[in-house]
């Protein structure tokens, strides 16, 4: 299948050559060793994303499954709406979690699985999965891949933008979103603040897209040890935005109940 990731400089469409990507104009990409390519230019390639801390914290979070049912549904949603020779875009793929299970649901359709993140640091995590059929660097603000040349676009919990998504999307292409619900890590919340506040309910209409179906995810999660309770903390904004006497309080929990829920909407663009 061709690929369709284009030059962040002139636009023109990207082609292998030796160990790097070019355009006809000459612009040129190298593929790091780790197998994907730095395609973040401008005044956004200063801004990094997710640390190293973060991508560590999340992915021994995550590997422990208490997202699964997120991942699942994600996983099911794919399979139901993937058609033969699907090209699937993840926007902020992180570490790879939610790449990896697109990845399995795409299996037999002969797929191909574009994954970029604006942190270098997630996309090297998600190369150890090789699970990505092409893995780079990029802002969901300027996405590099060809216009309506993606079936299905995925964006978990990243940066949205509404006119790059109707760009890069076919007609008719998929949208898979997912958002936090009103009680989303409330038992972490009460365990820090002396004033929790439950997340603000998302307008799920989004214009120049018709939603389809809605996921509604809820359920109570035990972490058993602290380090699964600092993991969790640390892969949420609050980690940076906490002052250090209320980040004391969590530092002598050995577990912590808290409720998980999410919303998980599949779109079409009009």
């Amino acid at each position: 299948m061709k690929q369709i990731l284009s030059c962040p400089v002139c636009g023109a469409s990207l082609s292998v050559k030796d160990k790097s990507y070019a355009c006809p104009a000459g612009h040129s990409f190298d593929i790091a060793k780790q197998g994907y390519v730095n395609l973040l230019i401008g005044q956004s390639a200063v801004t990094h994303g997710d640390n190293a801390l973060m991508i560590t914290s999340r992915n021994r979070f995550l590997s422990g499954g208490y997202y699964a049912p997120l991942a699942e549904a994600l996983a099911d949603a794919v399979a139901k709406y993937a058609t033969e020779r699907c090209v699937l875009l993840d926007i902020g793929c992180g570490e790879g979690y939610y790449t990896a299970h697109a990845a399995k649901a795409l299996e037999g359709k002969n797929g191909q699985i574009y994954a970029f993140d604006i942190s270098k640091d997630a996309v090297k995590a998600t190369s150890k999965r090789h699970v990505a059929s092409h893995l780079f660097v990029a802002s969901a603000y300027a996405v590099p891949v060809s216009g309506e040349s993606v079936d299905i676009a995925t964006l978990f919990f990243s940066p949205f933008c509404r006119e790059e998504l109707l760009r890069v999307l076919k007609q008719n292409g998929i949208l898979m979103m997912a958002y936090p619900g009103k009680k989303h890590l409330w038992g972490l919340k009460r365990a820090i603040y002396d004033l929790p506040y439950e997340n603000k309910p998302e307008d799920t209409a989004i214009e120049g897209f018709a939603l389809l179906e809605g996921v509604h995810i809820s359920k109570e999660i035990l972490l058993p040890d602290n380090e699964s309770i600092m993991d969790l903390f640390a892969m949420t904004p609050y980690y940076y935005k906490t002052s250090e006497k209320d980040k004391a309080k969590l530092t002598s929990l050995s577990s912590l109940t808290t409720e998980i829920e999410f919303h998980l909407c599949v779109y079409k663009k009009l």
